[in-house]
Protein backbone atom coordinates (compact mmCIF):
# COMPACT_ATOMS: atom_id res chain seq x y z
CA UNK A 1 0.00 0.00 0.00
CA UNK A 2 1.10 3.78 -0.80
CA UNK A 3 0.24 7.48 1.31
CA UNK A 4 -2.24 7.96 -1.25
CA UNK A 5 -0.57 8.68 -4.56
CA UNK A 6 -3.25 9.31 -7.65
CA UNK A 7 -1.81 7.51 -9.85
CA UNK A 8 -2.73 4.24 -7.92
CA UNK A 9 -6.33 5.85 -6.77
CA UNK A 10 -9.68 5.47 -9.05
CA UNK A 11 -11.44 8.64 -9.44
CA UNK A 12 -12.87 9.93 -6.76
CA UNK A 13 -16.12 11.15 -7.36
CA UNK A 14 -16.35 15.46 -7.27
CA UNK A 15 -17.18 16.34 -3.64
CA UNK A 16 -17.50 13.01 -1.93
CA UNK A 17 -18.91 14.64 0.93
CA UNK A 18 -22.58 13.50 0.44
CA UNK A 19 -21.64 9.48 0.63
CA UNK A 20 -20.64 7.23 3.00
CA UNK A 21 -17.45 6.43 3.71
CA UNK A 22 -16.12 2.97 4.97
CA UNK A 23 -12.07 3.33 6.08
CA UNK A 24 -10.86 0.23 6.81
CA UNK A 25 -7.62 0.34 8.99
CA UNK A 26 -4.81 -1.71 10.75
CA UNK A 27 -1.82 -1.61 12.65
CA UNK A 28 1.47 -3.31 11.47
CA UNK A 29 2.18 -5.67 13.69
CA UNK A 30 5.06 -4.56 16.86
CA UNK A 31 4.65 -1.15 17.24
CA UNK A 32 5.37 -0.77 20.58
CA UNK A 33 6.68 3.37 21.01
CA UNK A 34 4.12 5.96 20.40
CA UNK A 35 6.13 7.64 17.40
CA UNK A 36 6.18 4.36 15.90
CA UNK A 37 2.27 3.32 16.09
CA UNK A 38 1.82 6.91 14.19
CA UNK A 39 3.42 5.27 11.28
CA UNK A 40 2.17 1.49 11.61
CA UNK A 41 -1.52 2.36 10.80
CA UNK A 42 -2.63 1.32 7.51
CA UNK A 43 -5.80 0.99 5.40
CA UNK A 44 -8.48 1.63 2.38
CA UNK A 45 -11.11 4.31 2.20
CA UNK A 46 -14.19 3.10 0.13
CA UNK A 47 -17.66 3.76 -0.79
CA UNK A 48 -21.13 1.67 0.08
CA UNK A 49 -20.98 0.06 -3.31
CA UNK A 50 -17.38 -1.41 -2.73
CA UNK A 51 -15.29 0.68 -4.91
CA UNK A 52 -11.65 1.69 -2.99
CA UNK A 53 -11.23 5.38 -3.18
CA UNK A 54 -7.63 4.94 -1.58
CA UNK A 55 -4.95 3.63 0.60
CA UNK A 56 -3.16 5.07 3.48
CA UNK A 57 0.20 3.97 4.98
CA UNK A 58 0.11 6.49 8.68
CA UNK A 59 -2.04 8.70 10.19
CA UNK A 60 -1.38 12.05 8.18
CA UNK A 61 -1.50 9.85 4.61
CA UNK A 62 -4.85 8.89 6.52
CA UNK A 63 -6.20 12.35 6.75
CA UNK A 64 -4.66 14.07 3.82
CA UNK A 65 -7.06 10.93 1.73
CA UNK A 66 -10.37 12.21 4.14
CA UNK A 67 -9.41 15.87 3.09
CA UNK A 68 -8.85 14.50 -0.67
CA UNK A 69 -11.95 12.34 -0.84
CA UNK A 70 -14.23 15.06 1.23
CA UNK A 71 -13.39 17.24 -1.58
CA UNK A 72 -9.77 18.90 -1.60
CA UNK A 73 -9.96 20.37 2.05
CA UNK A 74 -13.37 22.29 1.58
CA UNK A 75 -15.08 22.00 4.87
CA UNK A 76 -18.47 20.43 3.78
CA UNK A 77 -21.26 22.59 2.81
Amino acid sequence: MDDGDAADEPDIPPRASGITLIIRWWREGGARDPGEARHALRGTIGDLSGRTLGSFAGLEALFRLLRKVMGNGAPPG
